[in-house]
């Protein structure tokens, strides 16, 4: 339904969903007219032989495609060619006369994905090959709600999570380990550090080298000025602070695969400060919280809410000091809004 207020038309989450749907299904289709003309117009014997390339980053109709040399690409995207590649892909492809444009013949396959929701529960693939996910909060103001609906989409998506916890020059180091330790004692990586005084970052850098991650997280966090430290400035725009919110304005408009100083890579994405939770049942949002997940068999109803049910075995180990209260209301809180997310 379209509703109106005010002579505006407002259209529904279902219906956003629908164009969204549309409108990527539509970019596709132009991507491989756009390939096929191309391939057309210089004809097959102006390109070499197919080869192995990685994909990073994406331009519109235009696909960024890297050799083994290390050299780039513009590509078009063949009709043939198995869905839309996107950065992280390792994909098969010509390249043509000059080296100045190539198609892609097809997409290799791959060993994870990173999407996020769109409206209407329909998903976009941001990355592939991802190898682990770093959320990064600014210590000043650490959400740890968020946090932990970052490591449960996290675990959705069958992708190793760690934490990052920036800006620690303006922080007491204590105050942090309070907060986030016990994320370490669940088995997360965590790593504390300043780019201004450079606190824990070649601790970071090493703890991503032969990966390919991705970097997550609100705006302001300080995900761009990480990124900066380690690929050319030219390579890496670091948004303004905003003076009304506090906030930093994100700058990344397209995504992209960044090589890292001694192996690895980070793909950063405008899409990826989204990241958001999806195919997931409230009832099982607990098997993603390391600490909880043990206890949850032990309640005496398979529904418990873990509130004030009698024999609930989770609400008896937070009374032990085996859990901590305000992790299991964080997730009683994931749970209530996706309840909630599916009235609507």
């Amino acid at each position: 339904m379209i509703r109106k207020k005010g002579g505006e038309r407002h259209l529904s989450q279902r219906q956003r969903g629908q164009i969204a749907h549309t409108e990527r299904k539509r970019s596709q289709e132009s991507m491989a007219v756009h390939g096929e003309a191309l391939l057309r117009c210089l004809g097959r014997e102006a390109f070499g032989p197919e080869e192995e390339g990685l994909v990073i980053a994406h331009y519109g109709l235009n696909i960024e495609v890297e050799d083994g040399q290390g050299g780039r690409c513009r590509c078009a995207v063949r009709k043939s060619s198995t869905g839309e590649p996107v950065c992280g892909d390792r994909v098969l492809w010509m390249r043509a006369e000059g080296g100045q444009q190539g198609v892609i013949n097809g997409i290799l396959s791959r060993r994870s994905l990173l999407q996020r929701p769109l409206a209407g529960q329909r998903l976009q693939v941001i990355a592939a090959n991802v190898d682990r996910i770093w959320v990064v909060f600014a210590a000043t103001e650490p959400n740890m709600g968020l946090l932990d609906r970052y490591l449960v989409a996290a675990g959705v998506a069958g992708i190793p999570a760690a934490i990052v916890v920036n800006k620690m020059d303006l922080v007491e180091e204590g105050e942090m380990q309070a907060r986030f330790g016990h994320y370490g004692a669940m088995g997360y990586v965590v790593q504390y550090v300043s780019t201004v005084d450079k606190r824990g970052m070649a601790a970071l850098l090493a703890a991503m080298q032969g990966l390919t991650s991705v970097l997550v997280g609100e705006s302001g966090t300080g995900k761009s000025s990480l990124l900066a430290e380690w690929v050319t400035a030219e390579s890496v725009k670091i948004g303004e602070v905003s003076q009304w919110s506090g906030k930093g304005r994100h700058t990344t408009t397209v995504t992209s695969w960044y090589h890292l100083p001694g192996g690895g890579a980070v793909i950063d994405s405008p899409g990826i400060r989204e990241f958001g939770l999806h195919g997931i049942e409230a009832a099982q949002v607990g098997r993603y919280f390391p600490d909880v997940a043990p206890w949850l068999e032990q309640c005496r109803f398979n529904d418990c809410r873990h509130g004030g049910e009698p024999g609930c075995a989770v609400q008896a180990a937070i009374g032990r000091g085996a859990v901590r209260a305000e992790r299991v209301q964080s997730l009683q809180r994931i749970q209530e809004s996706l309840l909630q997310e599916r009235l609507y």
